[in-house]
């Protein structure tokens, strides 16, 4: 449903028509493996010594069911310079991808150094993981203009804000191992730490309560 949704409620709440609009939305099952294609490129020009990456930023185990991906920021970008412009967008939506409607999570992903992750005095002075959330929300924001499209988003049961993040010395031999769930987790952690491999916190986004999440890589998250 995802798709139709936002090929035509999202240009047509701006008054733009529909017949071109694309939606790059893929079902996956099994393990997952999701990476930001543009970023991983970037990377490797500035650092040829990782020629070899396989380019993963988070794995996602969707045990026996399906999930639908959208590549969102290359569903927003083909609205440059319209009045549907999005400037701050986050890489994927993650849907079941069946006829329930149970789960959905907005989906940022980097490749960085763990201090940068966390507030620093490098480009992005509040970290890594204050931008990835500043996109979500304003991916949600810019979506949820729509009224259709916003009942949508906030009648999902369990909503998700999937910070995927992966440190450059992490050694490409590492092997993730299956079923590190998220809901096991014991506690919520109200001011997460990059040195962690899942964690989780509570947050409020547009008055509609999501789960905070961040996998470091190669930890599985478990959908």
């Amino acid at each position: 449903m995802i798709e139709e949704l936002l090929k035509i409620l999202y240009p047509a709440h701006h008054g733009l028509a529909s017949d071109n609009v694309r939606v790059d939305y893929k079902l996956k099952s099994g393990l997952a493996e999701l990476s930001d294609a543009k970023a991983c490129d970037e990377c490797l020009q500035r650092r040829p010594e990782r020629n070899g990456c396989n380019k993963i930023n988070l794995i996602i185990n969707t045990s026996a069911t399906q999930i639908g991906v959208v590549d969102f920021e290359a569903y927003i970008k083909q609205f440059d310079n319209t009045v549907a412009e999005a400037k701050d967008k986050c890489d994927y939506i993650f849907v079941d991808g069946t006829a329930g409607h149970r789960k959905i999570a907005f989906c940022d992903l980097t490749c960085s150094k763990e201090k940068y992750v966390e507030p620093n005095d490098g480009l992005y002075k509040l970290g890594k993981r204050a931008k990835a959330m500043s996109q979500m929300e304003k991916s949600m924001e810019c979506l949820m203009q729509d009224p259709l499209l916003k009942v949508f988003i906030v009648t999902f049961p369990e909503k998700v804000c999937l910070f995927g993040w992966r440190d450059y010395d992490v050694p490409e031999n590492s092997t993730p191992k299956r079923g590190n769930a998220l809901r096991n987790m014991q506690a919520f952690i109200k001011t997460p730490s990059s040195k962690s491999k899942t964690l989780s916190t509570q947050v409020k986004v547009l008055d509609h309560g999501f789960n905070f999440v961040q996998v470091k890589y190669p930890t599985v998250y478990q959908w």
